[in-house]
């Protein structure tokens, strides 16, 4: 049975991740949560966001808020990992801070192995 994610229950489930963990999700990405909490929500017998959304926010649910947002993220580093943001930084950001001769100071979340952080200091 495929979950249906109406779009209100969508936008809820969206604020709630971004406010508790920093993830912006955009429009179109139904599948993504579909695909990531439909293992999580089969293991403890709900079908609907809106049910998942009113047991997280419920006293004493810190262990599946915790699991929701484990399953939400993104567990992989890879070498030059989204190519278009370092086309940007080696065509546009870097020269133009170079010109202006600024000090370049990079910081990079979530970088399990530091794969991420060793690609900027490359380009």
């Amino acid at each position: 049975m495929t979950m249906i994610i109406g779009t209100q229950e969508y936008t809820e489930f969206c604020r709630f991740l971004e406010a508790q963990c920093g993830i912006v999700l955009s429009d179109g990405k139904q599948y993504l949560v579909r695909s990531r909490l439909s293992p999580l929500m089969t293991k403890i017998g709900i079908s609907t966001i809106s049910e998942l959304m009113q047991l997280i926010k419920a006293p004493g649910h810190t262990e599946l808020k915790n699991n929701v947002i484990n399953a939400m993220t993104t567990n992989e580093t890879l070498w030059f990992r989204d190519v278009y943001p370092f086309k940007v930084l080696q065509s546009k950001i870097f020269p133009e801070l170079i010109e202006k001769k600024k000090t370049i100071r990079v910081w990079s979340a979530a970088s399990s192995s530091g794969q991420e952080a060793y690609s900027i200091a490359i380009t």
